[in-house]
């Protein structure tokens, strides 16, 4: 154990024992069912019926559907931004823990990024979560469960990443003010735990272009995307930086899983990335996160991973997507011919 973790596991010890005694493993398991709400959903690793939907979509979605006939052809306009921002964390890390909802819940995004780094050539890392189905990063700040993000981070993890709401970062639902003070908050407290621990935002995605918040909420997949792009980078660039109050606040990374949506889907469908919900990920959006998130934590290029839940051509075509958008170039080691 490092001593990182050993200092963790201190920490944890003692909020253990000021929740009552009550212990966890950092480990993936089903949560508490008895503290959760209603729309909590299956725990991670139940199987994805595609009913996992975030809380009140319909509440945020205009009624009438958009009547557009192709796929918004709309492309990022920030380019790699993160690839030579090497701050802080081991490039190949021992652990990992992932805070968010369904949109890394379904199709266990989790254990896919898993499998990209055991297939890589990596050691297999300590996978820990905190995945609620319709939860944003207030509610898991304000989870002060034994089970809680707030408490599980401070067993001190060599990477978190954290996923807020699909809509939250964004001006026109919001709000993105919000969002990024729960950032900063998630940011300190996994730097509580351990001080190089590599922070990673996961970007999300536009809904599909059929999707019905268009027109009504945004005018399109490319109005969305540039806001959830906005918002992300802002608390990635200057909020946490500025308002962190940990001894390293300016280690935070982005990684643009939802850029890669953006682009991919440039050229149209197949493959389809959403699933059959318009917003959610299928198995081949699930891949392509994967993929953006591995690349990211480990600064590797994908080209060449293994393919899950897709067809070899199909991995090589989001492999491409994903090495784009993170600019990394080393090779993993069971990808490096040298």
């Amino acid at each position: 154990m490092s001593a990182h973790r050993w200092l963790g596991a201190v920490l944890f010890a003692l909020v253990s024992f000021a929740c009552d005694g009550q212990t966890v493993s950092g480990e993936l398991r089903p949560v508490d069912q008895g503290a959760v709400p209603a729309d909590a959903g299956a725990p991670l690793g139940a199987p994805d019926l595609g009913v996992d939907l975030e809380r009140a979509d319909a509440a945020l979605t205009d009624a009438s559907a958009s009547d557009a006939s192709s796929l918004d052809a709309g492309s990022p306009d920030s380019g790699v931004a993160d690839a030579g921002r090497l701050p802080a964390g081991p490039s190949t890390p021992s652990s990992i823990f992932f805070i968010g909802n369904s949109f890394t819940m379904n199709e266990n995004i989790p254990d896919k990024v898993r499998q990209l780094v055991v297939a890589a050539g990596f050691p297999e890392p300590e996978i820990g979560s905190r995945l609620r189905s319709g939860w944003n990063l207030t509610n898991h700040r304000n989870d002060q469960s034994a089970d809680g993000a707030p408490t599980l981070l401070l067993l001190g993890w060599d990477a978190v990443v954290i996923q807020e709401f699909s809509t939250r970062p964004t001006d026109s639902v919001g709000p993105a003010g919000q969002f990024k003070e729960d950032a900063v908050w998630l940011y300190d407290q996994a730097k509580m735990g351990n001080p190089e621990a590599d922070v990673v935002l996961y970007q999300t995605w536009a809904r599909r272009f059929d999707h019905n918040i268009y027109p009504g909420t945004f005018t399109d997949p490319t109005d969305m995307q540039a806001q959830l792009r906005f918002h992300y980078e802002d608390a990635v660039d200057r909020v946490i930086p500025q308002d962190s109050m940990s001894g390293r606040p300016d280690d935070a990374r982005l990684a643009r899983v939802g850029d890669a949506w953006e682009i991919q889907l440039a050229g149209g469908e197949p493959p389809r990335l959403h699933a059959a919900d318009r917003y959610h990920q299928g198995p081949a959006g699930a891949y392509l996160n994967a993929l953006v998130l591995f690349g990211t934590l480990y600064r590797v290029k994908v080209t060449g991973a293994v393919a899950i839940g897709v067809s070899p051509e199909v991995a090589l075509e989001l492999q491409q997507v994903a090495d784009e958008v993170t600019g990394f170039t080393r090779a993993p080691p069971a990808l490096d011919s040298n």
